[in-house]
């Protein structure tokens, strides 16, 4: 019988897989797109997948379908983490250095890290132990040095991860503060200027912490609760993805786009070939610069 964990995961899992394909739709109806639509496209796919297997852990069918989800999961979520690292080291090298990142590299990038994030998921499925309880529960069937060597091998890039975010981050908060000042521009006079940079870390906190805490308690229990542990694991990580989208997708440039999917304006559409233009001449800023600075508004830039 499902108890209110089990609804807060379904309701979770649902509610995250229809905001992420809600902004794949946006990214796809997009007539002109750029190197950070790409990147979220690829996020939100990643954040589908997450979704999926954190609800597919719930039916435990059989011993290999809890393995195959375990698996599928540990390979998106470490292909997640290599993305979101991408996504801030683009953004540094554009906005702060002023280079631009190639589609080309681009592509090598994430065939590797989905190389890496495959050779992940494979040593996962080796040493796993499958314990079928209300929900699939699975523990690593190693002794300890192994154990703690593949603990450290998980969580040493995480953190790295996160420091290079805040660092990147913080370079470009100053960089986009001072800038905006010069134009003289309301939202540079924000208490809490740049948000969503704020929330980029944030979302990386909660993708490490949670299950970093829960592997300690399930170590120092030495696997007593790891049923209800599992349930808690797959709560957090059902509400991520939406958490994610709200963050990476739910931008201005993309309720405006939606607004236009739903009620078709010519102006919006000449409106926005005449930016592509002014973009492709180096011209105005990247799409995603203007939304971190909360001036995405085409009216905005013709004043």
């Amino acid at each position: 019988m499902l108890n209110w964990m089990s609804y807060g995961i379904i309701i979770g899992s649902c509610t995250s897989s229809f905001s992420a394909l809600l902004v794949l739709i946006e990214l796809c109806c997009l007539k002109y797109k750029d190197l950070s639509n790409t990147m979220i496209f690829f996020l939100m796919i990643i954040d589908l997948f997450i979704s999926f297997t954190r609800l597919a852990i719930m039916y435990p069918i059989s011993s290999l379908w809890c393995a195959c989800s375990q698996t599928t999961w540990v390979v998106f979520r470490q292909w997640h983490k290599y993305l979101v690292f991408f996504i801030a080291y683009s953004m540094h090298c554009i906005i702060v250095k002023e280079k631009n990142i190639s589609l080309r590299c681009l592509k090598y990038y994430l065939a590797f890290t989905l190389l890496l994030s495959l050779s992940a998921g494979i040593l996962n499925y080796m040493f796993i132990k499958v314990e079928i309880e209300s929900i699939c529960v699975l523990l690593l069937d190693v002794n300890a040095s192994i154990y703690y060597l593949i603990f450290a091998l998980e969580y040493t890039p995480d953190f790295f991860i996160l420091i290079f975010l805040c660092f990147y981050y913080g370079r470009i908060k100053n960089v986009l503060k001072k800038e905006i000042m010069v134009c003289n521009l309301k939202s540079a006079r924000k208490r809490f200027f740049a948000k969503r940079l704020f929330g980029y870390c944030f979302m990386f906190c909660l993708y490490i912490f949670p299950y970093f805490i829960i592997e300690m308690v399930n170590d120092y229990e030495h696997d007593r609760n790891a049923g209800s542990l599992e349930e808690t694991l797959s709560m957090i990580y059902s509400w991520y993805p939406f958490m994610d989208a709200l963050v990476y997708g739910f931008t201005k440039s993309f309720k405006k786009n939606i607004l236009n999917l739903i009620w078709k304006s010519p102006k919006f559409d000449t409106t926005q070939e005449t930016l592509q233009v002014l973009r492709e001449g180096q011209i105005l800023r990247p799409r995603y610069y203007l939304d971190l600075a909360e001036i995405s508004e085409p009216s905005s830039i013709f004043k």
